[in-house]
């Protein structure tokens, strides 16, 4: 049977990235960071920045897009701020796009190689 626990490096990555011990805890190398921690926006790119500043990782083949929503979805500021307030704003731009999960795994395999191998 696979080993799921998280490394001491991971746990190391994931303290450097600004999680909460308690969250930490409840992790696993299967844990994907959207969709199980609800990681995204600014938060995910803070976990990139220390995924490529401090750990080296090369992200130049790396698509946010692909795996995280915006912060604010929208393009045009005005229809962003109309998002913002609008209830279930994020909901209605977001109802039929999905993202590729990602898992601590595959973080912790770029930390190992120093360049991201995407799915």
């Amino acid at each position: 049977m696979e080993n799921h626990k998280l490394t001491e490096g991971m746990r190391q990555f994931l303290t450097h990235c600004g999680l909460r011990e308690c969250k930490i805890a409840s992790c696993q190398m299967h844990t994907r960071p959207y969709h199980d921690l609800g990681i995204y926006g600014d938060e995910a790119l803070d976990l990139l920045d220390v995924l490529s500043k401090q750990y080296q990782v090369d992200l130049s083949d790396f698509e946010f897009a692909k795996y995280f929503p915006e912060e604010f979805p929208g393009g045009a500021f005005a229809k962003r701020i109309f998002l913002y307030y609008l209830p279930f704003g994020r909901w209605f731009v977001y109802r039929k796009v999905t993202w590729q999960p990602i898992i601590l795994a595959q973080i912790d395999a770029a930390i190992s190689a120093k360049k991201w191998r995407g799915t």
